[in-house]
C-alpha cells in the first residue's frame, strides 16, 4: 500500500474502507505490492519431502494445512531484488528458538490468545503478528516472541494455490519447525480496501498490463470475468481508476464504488483502489 494520510472512512458493504492521499509518484507504491512473498532462504513441505522455495513449480504438490483445501501450485514467480518491508518473526517453538523472515502482507495462519472474538486460528497479515501470538505447526504451535519490522534489499518468492484457501507449511534454515502460511492473494478476514488519489498517473497502462508483481492479481481478476481497469465498465458511477483486490470480493468493493460514486462522484484516472492485500 502506498504511503499517504488517511482521509475519510467509508462504508464499502463487507469490505471496510478508507481514503487515502499519496503525495508521491507511482514509483513509491509498485515495489511494495503483491508483497505476499517469502525470502529466497525459506524452504516448504511437499509430499515428497523438503524444498527450497526457489525449486517450488506449477503443479507441485505441498502438505496441506487448512482440512478440506488442497495445496497445489499454480505458479511461483521469483520477483527481482528490491527494497521490502520485511517482519521477521522471533519465536519459540516446542524444542528451540527460531525466527521466519516474511514480506509484511504474506498471509499466516495465527492465534491471537489475548482475543475474546477470535479464539480460533486464521489467515493474518505478518505485519500485524504481535508478540504472544501463536502460529500453528504441524503438530502444535510456535509463540511469537518479538516481532521486528525492517525494509531489506532482498528478491522475493511469490507462490499462489489452485485453492486460494489452501496454505502450506513454511519454514527457514535457523529450524525445522515449520509454521502454516498461505499462498498469495488468501482471502483474510475483515479486509479493508483503500482509494489511493496520485499525483502522476502517465505510466499507469504500462503498469498494470506488465508488472510482474501485479501478475497474480491481475490473472485471478480476468479468471473471474473482471479487469483491473475500472473504465472498462462503462459505468459513469464508478470512473476510470484501477482495481488492485481479491477476485471474490472484486463485485463488493464495484457496487460499493458506484454508491460512492452517485453521492460523491466517480473515481479518476489518477485513483486506485487497492486491498490492503496489497
Amino acid at each position: 500500500m502506498a504511503d499517504g494520510n488517511v482521509a475519510a472512512a467509508l462504508d464499502f458493504a463487507d469490505a471496510e474502507a478508507s481514503e487515502a492521499v499519496a503525495n508521491e509518484s507511482t514509483s513509491v507504491w509498485m515495489p511494495q505490492a503483491q508483497q505476499e512473498c517469502l525470502l529466497p532462504k525459506a524452504r516448504v513441505l511437499t509430499r515428497a519431502g523438503t524444498i527450497s522455495v526457489l525449486e517450488v513449480c506449477e503443479g507441485c504438490e505441498l502438505v496441506p494445512g487448512r482440512q478440506g483445501h488442497e495445496a497445489e501450485v499454480r505458479s511461483a514467480r521469483v520477483h527481482e531484488s528490491c527494497e521490502r518491508r520485511v517482519v521477521i518473526l522471533h519465536c519459540q517453538g516446542e524444542f528451540d528458538c527460531w525466527s521466519l523472515t516474511v514480506t509484511m502482507s504474506h498471509a499466516l495462519i495465527v492465534l491471537r490468545p489475548s482475543c475474546q472474538q477470535r479464539k480460533t486460528f486464521q489467515p493474518m497479515l505478518a505485519s500485524e503478528v504481535q508478540s504472544g501470538d501463536h502460529l500453528r505447526t504441524r503438530s502444535s504451535h510456535a509463540t511469537v516472541t518479538r516481532a521486528e519490522h525492517d525494509m531489506i534489499d532482498t528478491k522475493v518468492v511469490e507462490i499462489q494455490l489452485m485453492d486460494v484457501r489452501g496454505s502450506f507449511f513454511v519454514g527457514d534454515n535457523s529450524s525445522d519447525t515449520f509454521v502454516e502460511a498461505c499462498g498469495a492473494l488468501a482471502p483474510l478476514h475483515g479486509s479493508s480496501v483503500s482509494i489511493l488519489h496520485f499525483q502522476r498517473w502517465d505510466k499507469f497502462r504500462q503498469i498494470f498490463r506488465e508488472s510482474p508483481m501485479l501478475a497474480a492479481c491481475r490473472e485471478q481478476l480476468e479468471s473471474g470475468d473482471w479487469s483491473m481497469d475500472l473504465g472498462e465498465l462503462g459505468d459513469r458511477n464508478v470512473g476510470p481508476a484501477k482495481l488492485v483486490v481479491r477476485a471474490d470480493m472484486a463485485w463488493r468493493v464495484i457496487a460499493a464504488l458506484r454508491l460512492r460514486g452517485m453521492q460523491q462522484g466517480p473515481l479518476h484516472l489518477s485513483d486506485v483502489v487497492v486491498a490492503d492485500e496489497f
